[in-house]
């Protein structure tokens, strides 16, 4: 079993959207809301970088960092940043984070 850890690509974002979305919460998954390919595309150029698991052909993971000082941060992002700012501080924030 072979994994390739790498950074995203501008052609990943349908596979990226696919798995996300998978595991939403409309599909009884454990992610806050849904994922639309816009949705992803807004979320990737918004990150300081984006890292994909990658198992043969398939995306199997993927990790978002954000830099808190964003003002489009994703939903459960900001409200992290919100509630717990002492936390946040000087720290990056990675999600999701799905392996499968």
């Amino acid at each position: 079993m072979d994994i390739i850890i790498e950074q995203m690509t501008e052609k990943d974002l349908p596979q990226i959207t696919q798995l996300l979305q998978a595991y939403s919460a409309s599909q009884n998954g454990g992610l806050l809301g849904d994922f639309s390919l816009a949705k992803i595309k807004t979320m990737a150029s918004t990150s300081l970088a984006v890292i994909i698991a990658r198992k043969d052909d398939a995306i199997v993971g993927v990790a978002f960092s954000f830099p808190m000082a964003n003002t489009e941060l994703p939903p459960l992002v900001a409200h992290i940043n919100q509630q717990f700012p002492n936390l946040v501080k000087n720290n990056w924030l990675y999600g999701p984070v799905l392996y499968y």
